[in-house]
């Protein structure tokens, strides 16, 4: 009796015990392409932010993502590019993504690009419009370069047609 009451408890610690998976490496674009061979067909956890275009691959979606090192692409399922509200460019800056998946250094089904197979990802933060302002300093060095651009184009000119001058002069005499 003692015996059966044991398993039992021992199956329900087992069923109740939560089990905890290591969550996989966190690692930089700087590595992945710099360690491309020791990363090859391994899980990886990639932070960083979407940039350009958003390019539909089949039932896939391409999308590069950049963190502070360097750029890699990302393929993943078009329920992921619906999640997407903007990709960086000089006037966005684009959402903040988490992806884990699996690195492949030449993906073949891709023609060879080294990419990140997405399964899972979490948007971090929604990307939004930057605004650009000109610094007076700059303003003054713009204007001063067109002036002096603007002098030199006319000199050019101006150099040139007196030299066409004198040689039609001369042509005459």
């Amino acid at each position: 009796m003692i015996k059966k009451y044991s398993v039992f408890f021992a199956v329900v610690v087992l069923m109740t015990t939560p089990v905890f998976a290591e969550p996989p490496p966190r690692v930089t674009a700087r590595e992945l392409i710099n360690e491309n061979k020791a990363w090859d067909g391994k899980k990886v956890l990639f932070k960083g932010e979407v940039i350009g275009d958003i390019m539909a691959r089949g039932d896939f979606v391409w999308v590069n993502v950049q963190d502070e090192t360097n750029t890699i692409g990302v393929l993943a399922g078009k329920e992921f590019a619906r999640e997407l509200s903007q990709g960086g460019d000089y006037q966005h800056r684009g959402d903040i993504v988490e992806i884990e998946g699996k690195f492949f250094k030449a993906d073949a089904s891709l023609g060879g690009e080294m990419c990140i197979r997405a399964e899972k990802y979490v948007m971090i933060k929604k990307g939004y419009q930057t605004f650009h302002v000109l610094l007076p300093q700059k303003k003054e060095t713009m204007m001063a370069l067109f002036f002096v651009t603007f002098f030199c184009v006319a000199a050019t000119v101006f150099i040139v047609k007196n030299r066409r001058r004198r040689e039609k002069r001369r042509m005459r005499i």
